[in-house]
């Protein structure tokens, strides 16, 4: 589904960050749209397109306090909050501020589905094979990667969110751009392009993940 943005002029600047920051408020005009990670109307496109009476999402929305099932639009309502998929299935909440006759104001904020979960280690991985464009092997040096049960993982210096979707998972942050990996029970497979070139990388989980906990 492509959504086509007006241009607009935001009521105020919004911030996210894989902390968690809260939004500041926006306003949209109906038929505009929305992109989620920036929280930003502009020309371009975006993630999600504001109706008068919906929202529709090109990932999927849901009510936050409802079924956790994901649709393509979802019957916008004053006060309510929403659950809306971004780019690589990254969840943002976003609530219904107010509601006029030409415009919503919505308040956007990365949301954490983990939320409230204990934050050990749920598992560990690292890279066993690096593969570029026509299967030709490569040697770069990465860490290994710690998800943690409060949705949270670091690779290295690097740390934001993780989320796990209908047997693929998302990190966002610096790695966002591997995009979404596959899932085996060993083993979690990015496949993205990188300089015009085709990218794989394999990462093989540690067995003993609790053995890592103390790094991190």
């Amino acid at each position: 589904m492509r959504l086509s943005l007006l241009p607009v002029i935001l009521s105020a600047a919004c911030v996210l960050s894989a902390s968690g920051v809260r939004a500041a408020e926006i306003d949209v005009p109906y038929h505009a749209g929305v992109s989620l990670r920036a929280g930003q109307v502009s020309a371009s496109e975006g993630d999600m397109q504001v109706l008068s009476n919906a929202l529709l999402a090109q990932n999927g929305v849901r009510v936050e306090s409802g079924p956790a099932k994901f649709y393509p639009f979802a019957t916008l309502h004053r006060g309510e909050r929403y659950v809306v998929r971004g780019a690589h299935l990254t969840e943002y909440r976003v609530e219904v501020k107010a509601l006029t006759s030409t415009a919503a104001r919505l308040d956007v904020a990365l949301r954490n589905p983990h939320e409230g979960e204990d934050p050990t280690l749920k598992a560990g991985y690292h890279l066993v094979g690096y593969q570029i464009a026509d299967g030709a092997p490569s040697q770069p040096v990465y860490p290994d990667l710690r998800l943690y049960k409060d949705g949270t993982y670091r690779m290295g210096a690097a740390k934001g969110y993780w989320q796990e979707r209908e047997g693929h998972l998302a990190l966002d942050g610096y790695y966002e751009a591997w995009g979404v990996a596959a899932i085996t029970p060993e083993q979690v497979v990015f496949k993205f392009p990188r300089m015009g070139l085709t990218v794989q990388a394999t990462l093989e989980r540690i067995p003993d993940a609790a053995a890592a906990q103390a790094s991190r």
